[in-house]
């Protein structure tokens, strides 16, 4: 059941199937067919075969072609975030070494193939630019994007909980013994927060919303189900044709 390649009925050339196997012949059934019921392949997130639905527009009928120039936007896009940010951050010395690092690091293999990771590095990425960049518009929507992206994206919660109580002014959180760690990440999160900006109104009912985005964009996630296949949980109860209780 779970190994697949494209196209299903196995016409395709060797390179087709090489390029568009495994995960990727998962998404592309899904951009082909759809979501239903006792369907494996539920198991798999509705974002990233709807950006190949949209970009399949530009290359009718070439939907692994679309697939992997997606994948090179996306992760030219990610790379490129994650390595500003960190020289602003730190330095230029540290950002080269932590690109370095992150493209040839053999997971990154999955950058290159019709998988999922490139789009939801990306929306991390705009997450992390958002906060540091004081867009809270931009953090909001990656953030309620990533958990249609990935399931884990959903945690995204945590570290957006996190810079919540950094940005809170409780005067007991800077009375109580922290490292020193703690209290330069607290004042350069205040230092950026979005409640120094003009319209300080809009910005800090936002701030207030961010570590709502990831629950919000998985309850999406459920009410999608449940208008595709008729139950909230089936991407859940898909699990178990991958061996997952």
């Amino acid at each position: 059941i779970r190994i697949l390649s494209w196209p299903l009925d196995g016409e395709g050339s060797n390179w087709t199937k090489s390029m568009a196997a495994w995960d990727g012949a998962h998404y592309l059934k899904l951009f082909d067919g759809g979501y239903y019921e006792r369907n494996p392949s539920c198991a798999f997130y509705p974002l990233w075969p709807t950006c190949i639905h949209w970009g399949e527009k530009l290359f009718s009928g070439m939907p692994v072609i679309t697939g992997l120039i997606l994948n090179v936007i996306f992760s030219v896009a990610g790379w490129t975030l994650f390595y500003k940010i960190v020289r602003s951050r730190w330095n230029e010395r540290v950002a080269r070494y932590s690109f370095l690092a992150l493209v040839c690091y053999p997971g990154a293999l999955f950058f290159h193939f019709i998988y999922s990771e490139a789009l939801f590095f990306l929306l991390v990425m705009g997450v992390w630019w958002g906060l540091e960049r004081r867009q809270p518009g931009v953090a909001f929507i990656c953030a309620l994007l990533a958990p249609l992206t990935r399931g884990v994206g959903l945690f995204l919660v945590l570290p957006l909980a996190w810079y919540w109580i950094q940005l809170r002014p409780w005067a007991w959180l800077d009375r109580i013994s922290w490292p020193k760690w703690w209290r330069k990440e607290r004042a350069i999160t205040q230092e950026k927060s979005f409640l120094n900006e003009s319209n300080a109104r809009n910005c800090k009912t936002l701030e207030y919303l961010l570590p709502m985005a990831p629950i919000l964009g998985w309850g999406s996630y459920l009410l999608m189900m449940q208008w595709w296949t008729g139950n909230y949980w089936e991407g859940v109860a898909a699990q178990k044709y991958w061996g997952n209780a």
